[in-house]
C-alpha cells in the first residue's frame, strides 16, 4: 500500500476515534447537567447519589426549580436485598437516629407511619461540592427514595 494511503487511513482512524470520544464525553456531560425527570433520569440519579438503580417496575420524579432539588421514587423489580445493600454500601438505620428526618419527611412523610419492619430501612448520604444526596431503601418492599440537592 502506498505511504500516502497508509497515512490517510491512520489520520482518518484517529479523527473518527476523536469524534467518538468527544461524543461520549458530551453525552456524559449532558446527563450530569440534566435536572429534570425526562432525559436520562436514572443515569443522573446514579451519578449524583452514587447508587445503582437496577430494573424498575415503576417510578415517580419531581424537580423543584426554586429549591434546585430532585426527588425520585423507584419501585424495583425483584432482587436480592443483601447483595444490593452491600454493593451500594447502604447503612442500616436500626434506631433511625442517624437519618435526617427533615429530608426524609420531604418525600416520605412521617417515618413512624411506615408499616414495615424498621430494620428493613437502609440509607446512604453523599455530600460533595456539586450536590448532596439522601437515599432510603426498604428491603421489604424493594422501594428506593432519593433526594438530590444540587449546589449550582
Amino acid at each position: 500500500m502506498d505511504r500516502r494511503i497508509k497515512r490517510f487511513v491512520v489520520l482518518l482512524s484517529i479523527g473518527i476515534f476523536g469524534l467518538l470520544l468527544f461524543g461520549i464525553i458530551s453525552f456524559i456531560k449532558a446527563i450530569k447537567k440534566e435536572r429534570g425527570c425526562d432525559f436520562a433520569n436514572i443515569d443522573n440519579v446514579e451519578i449524583y447519589a452514587k447508587i445503582d438503580i437496577p430494573k424498575i417496575e415503576s417510578s415517580d420524579c419531581s424537580y423543584n426549580v426554586s429549591l434546585n432539588r430532585k426527588t425520585v421514587y423507584f419501585k424495583l423489580k425483584e432482587l436480592t436485598a443483601a447483595t444490593y445493600i452491600k454493593k451500594n454500601k447502604l447503612k442500616q438505620s436500626n434506631q433511625l437516629k442517624e437519618i435526617d428526618f427533615e429530608k426524609m419527611k420531604f418525600f416520605l412523610g412521617d417515618i413512624t407511619a411506615i408499616k414495615v419492619n424498621k430494620e428493613a430501612i437502609y440509607y446512604k448520604t453523599i455530600q460533595n461540592k456539586k450536590s448532596s444526596s439522601f437515599v432510603v431503601y426498604c428491603s421489604e418492599t424493594n422501594e428506593i427514595w432519593v433526594l438530590i440537592d444540587y449546589k449550582d
